[in-house]
C-alpha cells in the first residue's frame, strides 16, 4: 500500500502539526488510550525541539543532525502504530481518516500483471554517511526527484542490499538488508574502523514481486 507520511521532513513536520492535533481532538472517537496520546504528544514535542535546534544549526552541526535523525524515527515509529490502530477500528470513517491526513486504503486493489514489475526502470539510490556506523539510503524512480512521494503503479517499495568493498577494490557479495516502503531507510553498519559499502536496491510490489536491480551505489562509512 502507498505510505501516507511525507519524505521531505518540511512536509512531514507540517503534516505532524494537523496529525497530532487531529488525534487529541479525536481521541475517543478514534478508539484510541489516554497514554497512546500522550506517547504520541510527547514524541511529538521531542521531535519539534529537535527539528529547532537543527535548523538553528543549519545542518552543520553533527549532534543535532543525529538528535533530529533519533527523534524523527521515535516519532515516526509512534505515528505508523497509531495509524494501524486507527484503521483497524471499525467505527472510524474515511472522512475521519482524510481529516488526520491519513490515507483510506483501497480493499480491492486491482491485480497487476505478471510481468510488470520487470518493465519497471530500477529505482536509484542516494547514498550518504549521515553519521557513525549509519547509512542514509535515499531512493526515487529514475524519472522523478527525492521530493516526490510518487512511486511506479503497484510498486510498494524496495528490496535492499549491500556488499563490502575491500581497499584494493575487491567486492563481496550482497547480502540483502530489508524491504522499504518510506524513503530514506537507514542502515546501522556496526563498523569499528572506516569502511566501504556498496548498495544496490530492485523495487518489489504488493505480491512480493521483484524487479530488475538499479545502479549500484557506494558509500564510505566512518567509524
Amino acid at each position: 500500500m502507498p505510505d501516507f507520511l511525507p519524505r521531505r521532513e518540511s512536509d512531514l513536520i507540517s503534516f505532524l502539526e494537523v496529525f497530532v492535533n487531529w488525534v487529541v481532538l479525536n481521541q475517543v472517537a478514534l478508539g484510541l488510550t489516554v497514554q497512546q496520546v500522550n506517547d504520541l504528544v510527547a514524541a511529538h514535542t521531542a521531535l519539534l525541539a529537535s527539528w529547532s535546534a537543527y535548523l538553528a544549526a543549519q545542518d552543520g552541526a553533527e549532534s543535532a543532525t543525529a538528535d533530529k535523525n533519533t527523534t524523527k524515527a521515535a516519532v515516526i515509529e509512534i505515528v505508523r502504530m497509531t495509524n494501524t490502530l486507527v484503521h483497524a477500528n471499525p467505527a472510524v470513517t474515511p472522512a475521519m481518516l482524510e481529516a488526520g491526513g491519513l490515507l483510506v486504503y483501497d480493499e480491492t486493489p486491482t491485480p497487476l500483471p505478471q510481468g510488470r514489475i520487470m518493465e519497471i526502470i530500477p529505482p536509484v539510490l542516494e547514498v550518504t554517511c549521515p553519521a557513525p556506523q549509519t547509512v542514509s539510503v535515499v531512493w526515487h524512480p529514475s524519472e522523478i526527484g527525492t521530493d516526490s512521494l510518487a512511486l511506479p503503479a503497484g510498486v510498494e517499495g524496495i528490496s535492499i542490499y549491500v556488499a563490502d568493498k575491500a581497499t584494493d577494490g575487491t567486492l563481496g557479495p550482497y547480502q540483502w538488508i530489508g524491504l522499504d516502503s518510506n524513503s530514506p531507510y537507514h542502515h546501522s553498519v556496526g563498523n569499528t574502523t572506516t569502511v566501504t559499502r556498496v548498495y544496490r536496491a530492485q523495487w518489489y510490489d504488493r505480491n512480493k514481486r521483484f524487479g530488475p536491480f538499479g545502479d549500484p551505489v557506494e558509500v564510505a562509512v566512518t567509524a
